[in-house]
């Protein structure tokens, strides 16, 4: 049983109603305070409500529970759950929220955790979590019996349980569009974060050294080059994805609008994908790609016109497109009707190139043209979606629009 308290903090009532968005984050965050972490993937959640249960089982689910099989965890979970006098819910919910799940009438919930590492060569653990609450306290449990390990346990008392009672007392972070973020999920429209990781991790390895050993330009080749790794690691997973749904093989192709140094057109390309990218001007980067691979890219103006479409493009991509960031759905819905698009905005402008001026102040300028992009989207026909990519910016939300 988990009979030994190692970390305690007192918590004001006032502050009580924030502690399961304090779980979210922790849960399905968890890189947020464990940096040697990529990312979360949730593989299962049982919420449950008490039937005939006396109140202090937690501690005995827990230990059952963390004896079981992964490929047999939710029906065997279920199973002890009932078998105590509780009622488990059958479906997966919807949302992976605790916060939420605690507002429907569910007594606690059982979550199955994997953890995905930065460093893939090193460790995939499992984390099953019990949530239990009470005495307007938060603390950090274990078995008197296990063994000490001094560095997890000053971890857990000096970064997380500070962390967590940080979160619980502050107001919960929101993002651009004034969302809470508690429970909003970067890559959300990734199918498999597991893969994604995998994925990202080939193409560093591919693309990431050789690239930053031949930078050439005056910017952090670090921040740069795997920010468009990240950005290729996400388009080809939501590419594969997407001819899973439709059943097409052809892989899809694709113009970079504004592609800059021309990287993420690179390993695009290079991953088998046909297209090409476009922009004012020449960059050094272009130079120094293998000539053998004949990446396209391509000086040109474009000005929005009947002469600027893409009629045999499946996907455009605005990759901090500027002044354009605006046109690219609208060149997108006017060069076909199959033709989708990725829209990463960095700075704000209007179709005459102005720069955008907000209208909701309680938005950033940055929060509000996403809003203003999205409407511009669906105007157009698209069904818009809004994702956060993983990528070392504070611009990091990104739009897909599809038909």
């Amino acid at each position: 049983m988990f009979d030994h308290t190692f970390a305690e903090a007192s918590i004001r009532k006032e502050c009580v109603q924030n502690f399961w968005k304090a779980i979210d984050i922790y849960l399905f965050k968890t890189h947020v305070i464990n940096k040697k972490l990529f990312g979360v993937k949730n593989v299962a959640i049982i919420p449950f409500k008490r039937a005939t249960a006396s109140e202090d089982m937690g501690e005995f689910l827990l230990d059952r529970m963390i004896e079981t099989r992964v490929d047999c965890f939710e029906e065997e979970s279920r199973r002890i759950l009932i078998a105590q006098g509780y009622q488990a819910q059958e479906n997966k919910p919807t949302s992976c929220s605790i916060d939420l799940l605690s507002q429907h009438d569910h007594d606690g919930a059982v979550v199955l955790n994997r953890l995905l590492p930065k460093n893939i060569a090193v460790f995939q653990p499992i984390d099953v979590v019990c949530l239990i609450v009470s005495q307007e306290k938060l603390s950090i449990r274990c078995k008197s019996t296990d063994k000490r390990d001094e560095r997890s346990f000053h971890w857990m008392q000096t970064v997380l349980l500070e962390k967590m009672q940080r979160w619980m007392e502050s107001s919960i972070p929101t993002d651009a569009t004034g969302t809470s973020t508690a429970a909003v999920q970067s890559l959300a429209l990734v199918d498999d974060l597991q893969e994604y990781n995998c994925l990202f991790n080939e193409l560093k390895q591919k693309y990431g050294l050789s690239m930053v050993s031949i930078w050439p330009e005056c910017t952090d080749p670090q921040k740069f080059v795997f920010e468009d790794i990240a950005i290729a690691a996400y388009l080809l997973m939501l590419w594969k994805k997407e001819r899973t749904a439709t059943g097409i093989v052809q892989l899809q192709s694709f113009v970079d609008i504004g592609c800059g140094n021309g990287l993420l057109v690179y390993i695009l390309a290079s991953e088998g994908h046909r297209g090409y990218g476009i922009d004012l001007r020449k960059r050094k980067l272009w130079d120094l790609f293998p000539s053998e691979l004949k990446i396209d890219l391509r000086v040109e103006t474009i000005v929005p016109s009947d002469a600027s479409l893409f009629p045999t493009i499946d996907w455009i991509i605005g990759n901090h497109s500027d002044e354009l960031s605006p046109w690219i759905p609208v060149i997108a819905a006017r060069s076909s009707y199959r033709c989708r698009f990725f829209l990463l905005p960095c700075c704000a402008y209007e179709f005459d190139g102005s720069k955008y001026q907000r209208q909701n102040c309680s938005l950033s300028q940055y929060g509000d043209f996403l809003n203003y992009a999205t409407e511009i989207a669906r105007v157009c026909g698209f069904h818009v979606e809004m994702d956060r990519l993983r990528i070392p910016s504070t611009k990091r939300t990104c739009l897909v629009g599809s038909k």
